[in-house]
């Protein structure tokens, strides 16, 4: 698995690549066929080559293998959140209800309501769970105000890095440099829109 984190960069660059990668991995269900990382990186393969149906047939052996391992729910959920929202939100219940979720697993739920285009999900995740847990942790500030960012909600995101900043002295000057990045975009896109207006 050790040569799977040296060609995957390359993999993006040369798509010959993947091939070579295959032919390396494949193998190893033969010879490991109970070893979940063959698996997960056989389907990381498949994501990369855009083929989303076949990497979830390599998560679903290995959900076949162990479903006591919250990490081959991760990587079906990435999958999912990619390609097919009902099939994830399925998949995000059974995780849900299956494992006791810390900080960085919620974190990453999170994350991954938000790349599946469920933006509210993600809000009410990382406002209840995250930043809940762990006030102090300027992450989960940090991915709220992506999510609102992303909704072009200027406001709530550059309020969400101010409460960061004045909770987490240490981010303080990192937080003033995100909320200029935003302020300077939000005058930007209302700048935009006054144009197109007349």
């Amino acid at each position: 698995m050790v040569l799977l984190s040296y060609y995957l960069p390359y993999i993006q660059i040369n798509p010959t690549y993947w091939d070579k990668t295959y032919k390396l991995v494949e193998p190893a269900l033969e010879y490991s066929p109970n070893r979940l990382e063959p698996y997960f990186a056989l389907a990381q393969l498949y994501v990369l080559k855009q083929e989303p149906e076949k990497a979830v047939e390599y998560l679903n052996k290995a959900l076949e293998i162990t479903d006591k391992r919250d990490d081959v729910y991760q990587n079906l959920l990435n999958v999912y959140s990619r390609t097919d929202q009902e099939k994830f939100k399925e998949v995000a219940g059974e995780y849900i209800f299956k494992f006791e979720l810390g900080y960085n697993q919620w974190h990453q739920l999170a994350m991954f309501y938000f790349q599946a285009g469920m933006p509210a999900e993600a809000e009410s995740i990382l406002v209840e769970k995250v930043i809940s847990q762990n006030p102090n942790d300027p992450q989960g500030y940090i991915s709220l105000a992506s999510v609102y960012k992303a909704a072009n909600a200027y406001e709530p995101a550059i309020k969400v890095l101010q409460e960061a900043g004045n909770r987490i002295p240490a981010f303080k000057s990192e937080a003033d440099e995100l909320i200029n990045i935003l302020e300077t975009e939000q005058a930007s896109s209302t700048a935009d829109t006054n144009t197109e207006d007349k």
